[in-house]
């Protein structure tokens, strides 16, 4: 599932490039020319994802998970950071955030906490920049109080459930697992027994031999 995508984001990410120079050419806010910064987030994207493919490939697929998280909350961060464009279009960008967090079910296999772990630090990231920036995008108090709630309930609520995501699928491998134990041991008394009834069924041939002679 990470390899496949990393492999999309090694597809999206020039895309995205593309269309975000495309944006900068045709706005005001960025003098109608292309500002390198705001490119700069996607090119690092893309250089780590392909970092982290490599990774998979080779086998480490524990530390190519966490290199993808990292890698994903520094770059919609980063992005939201360097971005210059409507308050909207820069408080929005949290949503894929969200999404990225939401798929550590499927990715992190070995201690759970990490789920919480990164939960922690994009609700972090996410308050240092409302804090920093909502002068910025004329946000009030009020304002900049009910999106930061928001964001972070949303973020809670998204770990709880891939937390209990990831422990359904936990015992479902453990059950898998402890039934396959099962169904080999069952196959080997099974194999036993038809090895004793083999032996039986021929010393009966040979006792039935011996009485025809």
């Amino acid at each position: 599932f990470l390899l496949r995508v990393c492999l999309a984001g090694l597809i999206i990410l020039p895309a995205a490039a593309l269309y975000t120079a495309y944006v900068h050419i045709n706005n005001p806010s960025y003098g109608y020319a292309v500002n390198l910064n705001s490119l700069a987030p996607l090119i690092a994207a893309f250089i780590a994802f392909l970092f982290i493919t490599l990774l998979l490939i080779r086998g480490r697929y524990t530390v190519a998970a966490h290199c993808f998280f990292i890698v994903s909350i520094c770059l919609i961060l980063g992005i939201m950071y360097i971005d210059k464009s409507n308050p909207v279009g820069r408080l929005d960008t949290v949503a894929v955030l969200i999404a990225i967090l939401s798929m550590s079910p499927l990715i992190i296999n070995r201690r759970p906490a990490f789920i919480a772990v990164y939960s922690a630090i994009a609700i972090l990231l996410v308050y240092l920049f409302i804090r920093t920036h909502a002068s910025d995008m004329s946000l009030t108090y009020s304002e900049m109080v009910d999106y930061t709630a928001d964001t972070s309930m949303a973020i809670v609520v998204t770990a709880i459930i891939s937390y209990n995501l990831f422990s359904i699928n936990r015992h479902a491998l453990a059950h898998a697992e402890e039934s396959k134990v099962l169904l080999a041991h069952t196959n080997e008394e099974l194999s036993a027994a038809n090895e004793e009834l083999n032996a039986t069924n021929e010393e009966l041939q040979s006792s039935n031999e011996e009485i025809e002679a």
